[in-house]
C-alpha cells in the first residue's frame, strides 16, 4: 500500500490521537492559524498485512556486550539507549515469561509488529482487547512501545519477548477518566472493574494505563495544579459515590486489583501540572496501594521534564522516554493499515516504565512486585532542574513547553521527576535504596549478585516530611474551612457566594484591562467562582489551557472567547448560583477536611511505629545473595535462610541478625553481629562486635580465614566455633579487637584434609586485644585423640585460645598395674621431644600402652631383688646345718648307737672340714603387680670349724655361688656372681641346742632387657653391685625316742640387702636407678627328725624336717629408677614370700670313721611361689 501521513493531535493528558478526532478541533473553534495541530510527518512505513512472514531474524545481540545490541531498530527507538535497555539485554533479559496487562483503545492484531504468539486479547464484559470501531491507534503504539518484536526492522519495544495481554476500553484515548463521561458509558466502574479482573485472571504483573483524557470543563473539571485541587478532582468521585449508594469509579476497580498484588502504572498526564493526575496521585489517598502503584512522567529527548510533574507522587513516580516511534496504523479503526509513527505525551512514557519494570521483573523472578518497583525507583538516574537552561516553550516533537534537566546526586526523589530516569543498567544491579524492611526470598539452588550501594536517604527523608506534615497539621486545620462548625461554614458559604458574581464579571472584562491571568487566578480562590465558571464554559475545552497558559501571550486568543462568552452568559436573564452549587462546594470542602485530617491520623500511627521506616534487608529462603556494594542502611539485615555473602570489597553498617538456618558470609566489612539458634557467621571479613547465642555457630573463614571482630566477642553457652584445621598447617582464626567473652560453646573441629595430626602443633583459634573472660565447653567434630594419649585439646593464656595437638591423657590413665602406673608417670615427665616419650604418645591400644610401660618399668631389677633375698638361704641353711652335724656328737657320748657309735663321736678338741655344693630352681609367680620370676641359682659353700670351751663350736664359711633370673613377661633377665663369707658358732646343752652366725655376701649383678613395642625398640643391659648381710640363730630342742630324734626348732633370720645405684647401657630406655637398702626378716618354726640304720654295713642316717616360715619387712622389694630426662619412679618386683611351707630329704652316709657324705633334698613351697634346691656336702673331722 502506499504511505500515509498521520496527522497527531495532542489531548490534554491522554498522548496523541488520530484525525478521527477532528470535532474536537470544531468544538474549540479556533481559527486555521492558531490551532495546535502538527504534521508530524512520522509516518515511517506503511506494510501490507498480506505480505508473507519474514525470514528468520538472526539477532547480532551477545551477552555480555551491550553494544551488540544497538542496532538499526534499537536505534530508531531513541528511549531504548536512554533507559540503557541494551544492558538488560546484554545480561539475558528481554521480557521473556513475564506478563504485561495493557487497558487502552485496542490494539491492531494484524500488526506485524505485535506477534499473536506474544500479544494476547481478553474479553472483558462481551469487549475483546483487538482494535474496534470504537477505538483508535493509541492502544497499539502503547503495546508496540511495550514489546514489539526485534526483527530487524523499524523499531522494537522494550520488552520484546514480554507476554503483553491486552484489554479494551471500548473507547478512543479521548474519553473522559473523570468521574463520568455521557460520551463513553463504559468509563464506569462494572466495565472497568471486568477489564482489570480479566488481565489479572491471565496472571499480569504490570498493567500499564495510558488511556483517556483529563475532564477540563464543566462541573467535573479535575485541576492537578496544587494539592488542594486534586484533592478536589478526588472528592468528585468521592461524590459519585455518595450519591450512588455506595458505588464507586473506574479508580475503585483500579485500586482493587492493586490491593490483590498487581502492579498499575498510570501516565502523569500531559496538560503541565505540578502534580500528576487524580490517578497516578491516588496512593496519596490510600497508602496501601503505594506497592503495586506507580506513575510515569515523561522525558523528552532533549533532556528534559515534559507534561505533568511527579508532585505529590514523588515517591512512586518516574520519568521515561516520550516522542518515540512505535507501532501504529494508517486509515481507520476499521481499515487500519500497519505503520510506524511518533508517540508522545505520558501516554508513551507510561509504557516504557512498565515495560522497564518488566525487564526487572526478568532479572529478579523471586522478587515480589513490590520489590521490583522499589529496583525500578531507587536504581532510577535523579535529576533536577538545570536553571542555567531556559524552558523549551512549544516544542514541535512533544508539542508541549520542556524543563531542562541535569543529573543530580541527590538519592530522594523530588517533585519534578519523582525517582528519576529509568536506568536499566543500574536496574540489573540490584536495589539503590530499602523504602523498608526489603524481605527478598531467594529459593535453593539460586544465586544473585547485588552490586549497588544500597542506601535509605529516602525514607529518612519521608519521614522527616511526614512528622513535619504532622507538627503543622494544627496550623494548617485552622485555614481549611471545611473544618469549620456548621454555623461558621454557612457564614464562609455566604461569603464566598456573594463574592463569586464580582470576581466572574471582572474576569469577563479583563480583556480591557489586560490583567486577565491576575484576575483568573484571583477567581480560582473562591470555591464558588470557580464552580460557577466551571459550569458556564462547560461547553468548551477551555480550562484546561487556561490552567497552564493563562499567563501565556500566545494564548491571548483564549481570554478573548471566553470574556465573550463569559460576559453573555453573566448577563443573561437566567443566571444564579443555585443552592445545590453552593452545597457541592461544601461538601468539597469538608472532604478536603476530613481527608486531611485521615490523612494525618495515619501518618501519627505511622510515626509511632519504630518499623515503619527501617530500611533494612531479610534474606529468606535457601539460596545465596552476595552483596557487593558499600552498603549504608541501618535497619537490621536478618539472615532467617540460606546465604547472605558480603562480598570482598563490601560493606554494611547495620546490624546484622542470623536466624534459623540462615548463613551470614562477612568477606568484607559489616556492623554487629548476632547469631542465633541455628544461624553460622562465617568470613574472612570483619564485624563490628559479634554475639554467637545458644544454638548458633562462628565458621571463620571460607575454607581456612581469619574472621576479625572489630569489637567484643561472646560466645554463649550451647553455641558452636566451627573450626577448620588443616593437619600440620593453618586453622581457622578468630581475631577480637575487644574482649572476648566464652561461656561456653563447643569447638567443632573439621579437618580439611586426611593428612595426620603433628604432636606439638599449635592453632590459633582466637585472639583477643582485651583479653579472654571464660573457657570453651569442649572439642566435638574431627576431635578424636590420634592416639591413646595425642589428640586436639584446647589451651588458652591472657590473650588466646588455641587448639593443641597435644596429651589429651596421662600415660597412667592406660595403666593396669602399679608398675604400669609408676613406669607411664615416669615416662609422662620426658621431654616432648624425646623419641620415647613420642613412641609412647602414638601407641594406639591400651594393650599397646602396658606392655610398653611394664618393659619400660624395669621391674626386673626390683624383682632381681628378691632372687638375692632368697638364696641368702643358702648360707644359712648350710652353717645352720654344719652346727648341727658338728655339735651333735658334742653331747654325751653314750647317745651313740651302732657299731660305729665310737667312730661316731667326735674326738675333743679336733676340727671340722666341711663343703657343700647345692642347686637350686624355683620361681616366684607373678602378683598382679610384677611378673612371673623364674631363677635357679648353684655354687659351693665350705668351711672350717672348731672347739670353743668345753661345749661350743665356732667357725669360718665361705663361697661362691650364681644365681640366674628372669621375667620372661618382660623380656628381661640377669644373673648374679655371688661371693660369700661369714662366721658360725653353736652349742648344745644337753638336748637344748643354739646356733647361729654372720654372713655376707658380695653380689655382682649383670642384667639385659628388650624393649619392643610399635615406633620404638632398644637393647638394654645393666651391671650393679649389692651387698647382703645376714644375722641369723636357731634355738632347738632334741628329744629322742629309741633310734629316732626329733628335733623341734625355732629359727630366725635377719637379711639385709643393701644395693648399689644402676647405670643401664644402651639407648633412650635405659633406666638408672638408686642404691637402696631391703631388710626382711624371716622366722621359721617347724621340727625335724632322724633316724639311724645301717645301709649295707653302713652307718646311715635319714633326715627330714618340715616347717613353716613367715617373713616380716620389706617382703615386696623396689627400684627407684628413671629413665634419661624423666622423673625418678619406683617400681616393685616379685614379692617374697610372706608364708611358706619348708620342707627337707637328706641322707647321712659314714664313708670314712671321719668322714660323711650328705645327700639333700629341699624345697619351699608357698601360694605363688615355689623352690627347690638339691645339694652334695662332705664333713671331714681331725
Amino acid at each position: 500500500m502506499a504511505d500515509r501521513r498521520f496527522i497527531f493531535h495532542r489531548h490534554p493528558t491522554g498522548g496523541f490521537s488520530s484525525a478521527s478526532n477532528s470535532n474536537r478541533e470544531q468544538e474549540m473553534k479556533v481559527p486555521p492559524f492558531r490551532r495546535n495541530v502538527f504534521c508530524s510527518c512520522l509516518m515511517l512505513l506503511s506494510i501490507s498485512c498480506a505480505n508473507a512472514q519474514p525470514a528468520s531474524y538472526q539477532d547480532p545481540g551477545k551477552i555480555g556486550d551491550p553494544e551488540s545490541w544497538r542496532t538499526g531498530e534499537f536505534n530508531a527507538e531513541w528511549g531504548l539507549a536512554a533507559m540503557k535497555a541494551q544492558y538488560a539485554y546484554a545480561a539475558g533479559y528481554t521480557g521473556k515469561n513475564i506478563t504485561i496487562g495493557v487497558l487502552d483503545s485496542g490494539y491492531y492484531d494484524k500488526h506485524p509488529g505485535l506477534p499473536a504468539s506474544r500479544f494476547i486479547p481478553v474479553t472483558s464484559d462481551g469487549i475483546s482487547g483487538v482494535l474496534n470501531a470504537k477505538n483508535n491507534n493509541h492502544g497499539t503504539m502503547v503495546s508496540g512501545t511495550i514489546g514489539a518484536a526485534r526483527d530487524g526492522k523499524d523499531m522494537h519495544g522494550v520488552a520484546f519477548n514480554a507476554t503483553v495481554y491486552e484489554a479494551n476500553t471500548n473507547a478512543t484515548d479521548g474519553f473522559l477518566f473523570g468521574v463520568s463521561d455521557p460520551k463513553f458509558p463504559a468509563s464506569d466502574a462494572k466495565y472497568f472493574s471486568a477489564a482489570y479482573d480479566a488481565l489479572a485472571a491471565k496472571g499480569v504483573r504490570i498493567i500499564s494505563n495510558s488511556w483517556g483524557s483529563q475532564p477540563t470543563r464543566g462541573p467535573n473539571r479535575e485541576d492537578y495544579s496544587t494539592l488542594n485541587n486534586i484533592i478536589g478532582a478526588y472528592w468528585l468521585h468521592e461524590k459519585y459515590r455518595i450519591a450512588n449508594n455506595g458505588q464507586g469509579t473506574w479508580l475503585d476497580a483500579a485500586m482493587k486489583v492493586s490491593r490483590n498484588g498487581v502492579v498499575n502504572n498510570f501516565s502523569a498526564g500531559n496538560t503541565g501540572y505540578d502534580n500528576a493526575s487524580l490517578r497516578g496521585s491516588l496512593p496519596y489517598f490510600h497508602p496501601e496501594l503505594e506497592g503495586n502503584w506507580m506513575t510515569t512522567t515523561g522525558y523528552a529527548q532533549q533532556q528534559g521534564q515534559v507534561y505533568n510533574k511527579c508532585g505529590i507522587a514523588k515517591y512512586w513516580c518516574v520519568a521515561a522516554p516520550t516522542g518515540t516511534s512505535s507501532t501504529s496504523y494508517s486509515g481507520s479503526a476499521t481499515n487500519p493499515n500497519p505503520t510506524y509513527a511518533s508517540f508522545n505525551g505520558t501516554s508513551a512514557a507510561a509504557p516504557h516504565a512498565s515495560a522497564a519494570l518488566a525487564l526487572i521483573m526478568e532479572r529478579y523472578p523471586f522478587m515480589t512486585n513490590e520489590q521490583a518497583l522499589t529496583v525500578l525507583f531507587t536504581t532510577s538516574q535523579n535529576m533536577e532542574v538545570d536553571t542555567s537552561k531556559p524552558i523549551i516553550k512549544g516544542d514541535p516533537v512533544v508539542f508541549s513547553d520542556i524543563t531542562p534537566l541535569k543529573i543530580s546526586n541527590s538519592k530522594v526523589p523530588n517533585a519534578v521527576v519523582g525517582w528519576g530516569l529509568v536506568d536499566l543498567q543500574k536496574a540489573m544491579d540490584g536495589p539503590a535504596q530499602f523504602l523498608g524492611r526489603f524481605d527478598y526470598n531467594l529459593p535453593g539452588g539460586q544465586k544473585d549478585i547485588w552490586r549497588n550501594d544500597i542506601s535509605q536517604e529516602a525514607i529518612v527523608q519521608r519521614k522527616t516530611e511526614e512528622q513535619a506534615e504532622v507538627n503543622g497539621w494544627q496550623a494548617k486545620k485552622a485555614t481549611l474551612p471545611g473544618a469549620l462548625p456548621g454555623d461558621q461554614l454557612a457564614t464562609y458559604l455566604g461569603g464566598l457566594r456573594t463574592g463569586a458574581v464580582p470576581l466572574l464579571k471582572k474576569l469577563a472584562a479583563s480583556i480591557a484591562t489586560g490583567n486577565f491571568a491576575a484576575d483568573y487566578q484571583a477567581l480560582q480562590g473562591n470555591a464558588v467562582a470557580a464552580s460557577v465558571f466551571s459550569r458556564l464554559l462547560a461547553g468548551t475545552t477551555y480550562g484546561s489551557y487556561l490552567d497552564s497558559y493563562a499567563s501565556n501571550p500566545a494564548y491571548s486568543w483564549l481570554a478573548q472567547s471566553i470574556s465573550g462568552q463569559l460576559t453573555t452568559a453573566l448577563n443573561a436573564s437566567s443566571f444564579s448560583i443555585t443552592d445545590s452549587e453552593v452545597d457541592a462546594v461544601k461538601g468539597s470542602l469538608q472532604f478536603s477536611y476530613s481527608t486531611a485530617n485521615d490523612r494525618v491520623a495515619y501518618l501519627t500511627k505511622k510515626l509511632a511505629d519504630p518499623t515503619a521506616y527501617e530500611a533494612g534487608l531479610t534474606k529468606s529462603g535457601a539460596g545465596q545473595l552476595t552483596l557487593q556494594g558499600n552498603n549504608t542502611y541501618t535497619g537490621e539485615t536478618r539472615v532467617n535462610g540460606g546465604e547472605l555473602v558480603i562480598d570482598k570489597a563490601a560493606s554494611i553498617v547495620s546490624a546484622s541478625v542470623v536466624n534459623n538456618t540462615g548463613l551470614l558470609t562477612v568477606n568484607g566489612t559489616a556492623g554487629d553481629a548476632t547469631v542465633n539458634a541455628g544461624g553460622t557467621l562465617r568470613g574472612t571479613g570483619s564485624v563490628g562486635a559479634a554475639t554467637i547465642a545458644a544454638g548458633g555457630t562462628v565458621a571463620p573463614g571460607n575454607s581456612i580465614g581469619t574472621l576479625t571482630v572489630r569489637g567484643d566477642f561472646l560466645q554463649a553457652a550451647g553455641s558452636f566455633y566451627q573450626a577448620e584445621v588443616a593437619p600440620g598447617g593453618a586453622s581457622d582464626r578468630i581475631v577480637v579487637g575487644g574482649k572476648a567473652i566464652l561461656q561456653g560453646g563447643t569447638v567443632q573441629i573439621v579437618r580439611t584434609s586426611d593428612a595426620p595430626f603433628v604432636f606439638g602443633q599449635r592453632y590459633n583459634l582466637l585472639t583477643a586485644t582485651g583479653g579472654i573472660v571464660g573457657t570453651y565447653a569442649g572439642l566435638s567434630g574431627d576431635a578424636a585423640p590420634i592416639s591413646l594419649f595425642v589428640g586436639p585439646k584446647l589451651s588458652y593464656d591472657t590473650a588466646g585460645a588455641y587448639l593443641d595437638i597435644a596429651q589429651v591423657a596421662p600415660f597412667a590413665a592406660a595403666a593396669g598395674t602399679r608398675n604400669q602406673a609408676a613406669a607411664a608417670m615416669g615416662a609422662d615427665t620426658l621431654p616432648d621431644a624425646s623419641s620415647l616419650k613420642l613412641a609412647v604418645l602414638n601407641l594406639q591400644t591400651g594393650a599397646q600402652a602396658r606392655a610398653a610401660f611394664d618393659q619400660l618399668g624395669g621391674e626386673l631389677h626390683a624383682s632381681a631383688k628378691t632372687a638375692l633375698i632368697e638364696d641368702s638361704r643358702f648360707v644359712r641353711e648350710a652353717v645352720l646345718r654344719r652346727l648341727r652335724f658338728a655339735t651333735e656328737a658334742n653331747g654325751d657320748a653314750s647317745q651313740a648307737r651302732g657299731k660305729d657309735a665310737q667312730t661316731l663321736a667326735s674326738v675333743p678338741g679336733r676340727y671340722g672340714v666341711w663343703g657343700q655344693a647345692f642347686g637350686s630352681w624355683g620361681h616366684a609367680g607373678g602378683d598382679g603387680n610384677a611378673g612371673r620370676l623364674s631363677r635357679s641359682a648353684s655354687g659351693f659353700m665350705g668351711g672350717v670349724d672348731g672347739p670353743l670351751l668345753d661345749e661350743g663350736r665356732i667357725g669360718v664359711v665361705a663361697g661362691v655361688s650364681h644365681t640366674s633370673f628372669d621375667v620372661q613377661d618382660r623380656q628381661a633377665s640377669g644373673s648374679s656372681d655371688n661371693y660369700h663369707l661369714g662366721v658360725y658358732g653353736g652349742t648344745e646343752q644337753g638336748p637344748l641346742a643354739v646356733r647361729g652366725g654372720l654372713a655376707l655376701t658380695w653380689n655382682e649383678l649383670s642384667t639385659r632387657r628388650s624393649v619392643a613395642f610399635p615406633g620404638f625398640a632398644d637393647s638394654l643391659q645393666g651391671s650393679s653391685h649389692a651387698r647382703t648381710a645376714q644375722a641369723f640363730g636357731e634355738l632347738a630342742y632334741k628329744l629322742k625316742a629309741g633310734s629316732v630324734d626329733v628335733e623341734p626348732f625355732a629359727n630366725l633370720a635377719h637379711v639385709n640387702l643393701s644395693s648399689s645405684k644402676l647405670r643401664e647401657r644402651g639407648g633412650l630406655a635405659a633406666l638408672y636407678g638408686q642404691g637402696a637398702n631391703t631388710n626382711v626378716t624371716f622366722s621359721t618354726l617347724g621340727a625335724r627328725t632322724s633316724m639311724d640304720f645301717d645301709l649295707g654295713g653302713m652307718s646311715a642316717t635319714a633326715r627330714a624336717s618340715l616347717g613353716w616360715r613367715r617373713g616380716f619387712g620389706d617382703l615386696t622389694p623396689q627400684m627407684t629408677s628413671a629413665l634419661l630426662g624423666s622423673a625418678a619412679f619406683t617400681v616393685t618386683g616379685v614379692p617374697v614370700a610372706r608364708n611358706a611351707t619348708l620342707a627337707e630329704l637328706e641322707l647321712d652316709l659314714r664313708v670314712a670313721p671321719r668322714a660323711t657324705l650328705r645327700v639333700a633334698y629341699s624345697g619351699q613351697f608357698a601360694s605363688k611361689m615355689k623352690d627347690q634346691s638339691v645339694r652334695a656336702s662332705l664333713d671331714w673331722k681331725f
